[in-house]
């Protein structure tokens, strides 16, 4: 006989505004609270407490037992002391003592009242308050502790009056234990358990907390807070000032420090998290989080022998910590022992079922170590994939709800939806009830859903579900174990944490890089604004991005001309200020935008360059909010406007970002890609007013939908055709894209397309491996390692730069993301897979304060070395919650250093640009004078366009090459170069996109350094598949190399 359903025996509200049962919490019935109240509220719990009771230990003016329900002397006159004893007559005298407040008289007297009176719990708390009022904090303590004790916790009031003691102190950790006690005896006192929960939330200990989160949501005493902290992958917030008070209080205990600790872990600022977990271990050198916390950041920052000589100093007990099986992983990967690898991921996955990173890591390393021949294997890999891929959508799901101020019932069950899908119908049945106290964008099946999910619910229904949930019952037993502790021999545990992040080497004192804005002195005079009170707080998400542009030869003079976005107008209309085209004459520039017919005046975002019509000639690709425009070469210096003709049905009024032209499906024609940012009927009237600044600031785009992005394959006959119906092609999660990259990413033949998206998973769109397939792409992000950083959490991401970072053959990726949120370096490892370097490479702290926008990599001074430059700039004047911005934000220079880190040198540089700050936006790729020194042109949303001329000083020598397709297409993009100069090797892929909203110079720049002269060797493989080679006859020159020719052609 089936078990009766739990609505039979608890009761259940269906259908009403009382969703939730005989709670005192705050519950769906009163009304939704935005997030940022939900934060505020978490973080200032504690905070609270402890303002409540500043220290004062001693202080006559304060009373330990103050609020409770009856004075302590007056309720000891009615009981305890109508018996004419002598020990009652020295009790009478001690209550008559605290009563004049005497606290020495009421001192001597204790010890005889505690002898009289030892199990009796007034007298303790009596007792107690005087010790408090004469400075002798821990016993008052230990008597309000054995007080409740004696009571078996069964007064609220006793028990509050403990717990603040305890906090008065500093003593989060006892008042922990004194609320662990309560909830053990009193399993249903909801309120005390939400207290430890909230204590555990800022002690930074959800391992601990969210066993009570599954109580309290299993007795019907949820809210939207405590369902939203189940469900959010996203680092806390934390109230600093609260932990700062904690450890004032009380020195001793240094555990409160693992919430900064780990604050700093989830800033990426490794150093200082480190020294705070030095000092926790070194004084509590049996705490284990601070441990798994502590090799994770060791892990990330790259040192392998420091995580081996830590890993042999961990308590046992660190074993059951996620993070700590995650670091070991990572350790394994960069030893690429796989099989080690997927083990430790799999025991991560047994301590947290719901730890995203470790399901996509194990996937990963499953995916290395895969022949497909093994059908175990085999199966074990999507299974995989599918956890990884829901916790993935289960925490963009939470993120929009949030942005969409809590309110959106639509949302809420979709949330509600996910966790049924992953098995954990509690918090799915929970989620679905908040959902139906929610009036927006109503959802007709909500009370449905609700409704069979609570009928499904037993008592004895587990809170995660196996069945149905194969990847739950994996057993990775067989895969080989990691022996951590197998190679090195340090001294302490401590001396390896701190030499984590130290290196041996030279960091950088002077350079001779030098970047002078010429813009002006050359003719470049150009300003693409989005508004013209950009400046100025309270405006449009649509105003936030800024327009940019793209380099191209379009009279194929040999002297790279410059086009540029523009806006200011309406989105949809044509009401914007006008793009313009300028021609390179010998270094300077004039304007040709009237002559040339370019005018377009659309609002502009992106530029894309490409050959379109395969006729040898670049073509013009303006991405707008709106009608895109397809500008088409003439060949005679002027452009036809082929929109109509060549877009078709598929150009729409979509909010385009960014684009590319490159040949996506092997058929030698050019096709497009265009990215979508967001979409929705308001999203250009929407205004996200505040209170607090008395303005409208830029909502989040996490606000409105996001919309699929535009593929779209050449017709022989001209014209592209859309792939909006091809299902492959639409992912499990649609991104918000803003940046791209399509070339020859990866190590296997085909064109890949990497695409950044704002606070989404980023795609990685690559060829099929199955021979069989029918399908253009398919999107590989996780399974590459690029859907988010190494946390697997996704950013505001916006631009890319790509190049052989560490010159090992193979191409690496940094994208730039939002404040708060380091740009992240991710390196190819091989085998189709990238990880998050960033730490290693020393990229996190100096970006972690900026909002990032165009990236790219370049050898500015020839070296051989690429080095990264980053244009900065915030979204707005003024934070939702009303901070000011740093608004202008600095240009950032990244060179690698002797020690192998990236530091950034641009206060080392001669430049006034350099020097002053801006709001950044698109940044891409030109050498204007021809000179050899790679140029760069950065648009703003509050100045004109810069042309920043290579004048640095350091130089050496420098080979350029122009490849033109012939059995591919004629742009070639998918080539890969390699090029060959005495002992030195470099590789570099042909891509289009090169980021954000920008197109660089079609142009391959090898810097070679300072080596005495040898043969220049060229391996071209086109995307085709042709292998060529081409001996270049001198170094310092520009050379073109056409596809299936015999020789290299100078371009003079």
């Amino acid at each position: 006989m089936n078990a009766a359903p739990l609505t039979s025996s608890i009761r259940y509200e269906t259908l009403s505004s009382q969703a939730f049962v005989e709670t005192d919490l705050p519950n769906c019935t009163a009304p939704v609270l935005g997030l940022e109240y939900l934060g505020m509220r978490l973080r200032s719990i504690l905070a609270t407490f402890l303002l409540l009771i500043p220290t004062g230990c001693g202080d006559t003016s304060r009373s330990l037992t103050s609020g409770a329900p009856s004075d302590v002397t007056e309720a000891y006159k009615s009981s305890k002391t109508q018996e004419s004893t002598p020990d009652a007559t020295v009790v009478s005298a001690f209550f008559q003592a605290t009563a004049a407040k005497d606290w020495d008289r009421a001192s001597e007297l204790s010890k005889a009242v505690l002898i009289e009176r030892p199990d009796d719990s007034e007298a303790l708390f009596a007792v107690a308050e005087v010790a408090f009022h004469n400075g002798d904090a821990s016993l008052a303590i230990e008597l309000v502790k054995r007080a409740c004790s004696i009571e078996s916790y069964s007064d609220d009031q006793h028990i509050r009056q403990c717990v603040l003691a305890m906090l008065d102190q500093g003593l989060l950790y006892d008042a922990i234990e004194v609320l662990e006690t309560v909830v053990t005896i009193r399993p249903d006192h909801h309120v005390f358990r939400r207290q430890l929960i909230d204590f555990y939330a800022m002690a930074e200990r959800p391992e601990k907390a969210s066993p009570h989160r599954r109580v309290l949501v299993q007795q019907r005493k949820f809210d939207l807070l405590l369902l939203m902290d189940q469900v959010a992958a996203r680092p806390r917030e934390l109230e600093e000032d609260t932990i700062e008070v904690l450890l004032k209080r009380n020195p001793a205990d240094l555990r409160p420090l693992l919430a900064k600790a780990k604050r700093k872990y989830d800033q990426r600022r490794d150093a200082a998290a480190t020294r705070m977990l030095s000092r926790i271990i070194e004084h509590n050198p049996t705490f284990a989080p601070a441990y798994a916390l502590a090799i994770g950041t060791i892990a990330r920052s790259g040192n392998l022998e420091s995580v081996v000589t830590f890993a042999k100093q961990t308590p046992s007990d660190v074993n059951g910590y996620a993070m700590y099986w995650a670091a070991l992983g990572d350790w394994a990967v960069n030893q690429s022992m796989f099989a080690h690898a997927a083990r430790c991921y799999w025991q991560g996955t047994r301590r947290d079922a719901n730890h995203t990173e470790c399901w996509m890591k194990l996937k990963t390393s499953l995916q290395q170590i895969s022949d497909g021949e093994d059908l175990t294997l085999s199966k074990m890999i999507p299974i995989v994939e599918k956890r990884a891929t829901l916790l993935n959508s289960l925490d963009q799901k939470a993120r929009e709800f949030s942005s969409a101020e809590v309110k959106s019932q639509k949302q809420a069950l979709a949330i509600a939806q996910t966790l049924h899908r992953l098995g954990r119908d509690w918090e799915c049945e929970a989620w679905a009830a908040i959902a139906l106290t929610l009036s927006k964008d109503k959802v007709r099946s909500t009370a449905g859903f609700r409704n069979s999910v609570a009928a499904s619910l037993r008592r004895k229904t587990p809170w995660q579900s196996t069945e149905g949930h194969p990847e739950l019952e994996l057993d990775l037993r067989d895969f080989p174990a990691l022996d951590i502790t197998r190679t090195v021999d340090q001294p302490s545990s401590l001396k390896s944490l701190t030499r984590a992040n130290s290196s041996s080497g030279s960091a950088i004192t002077k350079t001779g890089l030098k970047l002078n804005n010429e813009a002006h002195t050359r003719g470049l005079n150009f300003y693409g604004y989005t508004s013209k009170e950009i400046d100025q707080p309270g405006f449009m998400l649509h105003h936030t991005l800024g327009c940019g542009g793209g380099t191209l030869d379009y009279d194929l003079d040999g002297w790279s001309d410059v086009y540029f976005a523009a806006a200011g107008g309406t989105p949809k209309l044509t009401d914007s200020e006008g793009n313009s085209l300028f021609r390179n004459v010998g270094g300077t520039f004039t304007e040709t935008t009237g002559p040339s017919g370019v005018d377009d005046r659309g609002f502009g975002q992106g530029i894309a360059i490409g050959d379109c019509n395969e006729d040898g000639f670049p073509d013009i690709l303006v991405l707008n909010f709106g009608s895109n425009v397809l500008y088409v070469n003439q060949g005679d210096g002027t452009f036809s406007d082929q929109s109509s003709r060549w877009l078709g049905k598929q150009n729409g009024d979509s909010w385009s970002s960014s684009g590319a032209i490159a040949d996506l499906n092997g058929d030698s024609l050019a096709d497009i890609v265009a990215l979508r940012y967001c979409t929705g009927d308001d999203l250009t009237t929407h205004k996200c007013f505040t209170k607090r600044i008395n303005a409208a600031p830029s909502c989040s785009p996490m606000l409105f939908p996001a919309e699929n992005d535009l593929f779209a394959v050449g017709r022989p006959e001209g014209g592209f055709e859309s792939l909006d119906s091809d299902v492959a092609l639409q992912p499990e999660i649609p991104g918000r894209g803003l940046g791209l990259v399509v070339g020859a990413l990866d190590d296997i033949e085909g064109v890949d397309i990497f695409v950044t998206n704002d606070i989404t998973n980023n795609h990685y769109w690559s060829k099929p491996q199955r021979a069989d397939s029918d399908q253009i792409l398919h999107e590989l992000a996780m399974t590459r390692g690029l859907a988010g950083d190494a946390l697997a959490a996704a950013q505001g991401s916006m631009g890319i730069a790509i190049g052989d970072f560490d010159q090992d053959g193979l191409f690496d990726l940094f994208v730039t993301n939002f404040a708060d949120e380091s740009n992240v370096l991710h390196r190819h490892r091989g085998d189709l897979f990238w990880v998050d370097d960033t730490n290693r490479f020393d990229l996190s702290s100096t970006s972690f304060r900026l909002v990032a926008f165009g990236t790219q990599m370049i050898d500015l001074d020839n070296d051989g070395q690429l080095e990264i430059v980053v244009s900065n700039g915030h979204v707005q004047i003024l934070s939702p919650s009303g901070t000011r911005a740093d608004y202008a934000q600095p240009f950032q220079v990244y060179k690698l250093n002797q020690q192998g880190k990236c530091q950034s040198i641009g206060s080392m540089m001669e430049s006034e640009y350099i020097q002053s700050d801006h709001v950044g936006r698109a940044l891409w790729t030109i050498d204007a004078d021809r000179n050899g020194k790679p140029d760069v042109l950065v648009t703003h949303q509050t100045e004109p366009v810069a042309l920043l001329i290579n004048k640095s000083s350091d130089q050496h020598d420098w080979v350029e090459i122009q490849l033109v397709g012939t059995a591919s297409s004629r742009d070639a993009i998918g080539a890969v170069v390699q090029l060959q100069y005495r002992d030195r090797t470099w590789k570099q892929p042909l891509v289009s996109g090169n980021g954000f909203q920008c197109s660089n110079e079609r142009l391959l720049h090898f810097g070679l350094g300072d080596m005495p002269a040898s043969d220049c060797v060229v391996t071209v493989t086109w995307p085709n598949g042709d292998v060529e080679r081409f001996r270049l006859p001198d170094i310092n020159r520009r050379w073109i190399l056409i596809q299936r020719s015999a020789n290299a052609f100078e371009l003079n």
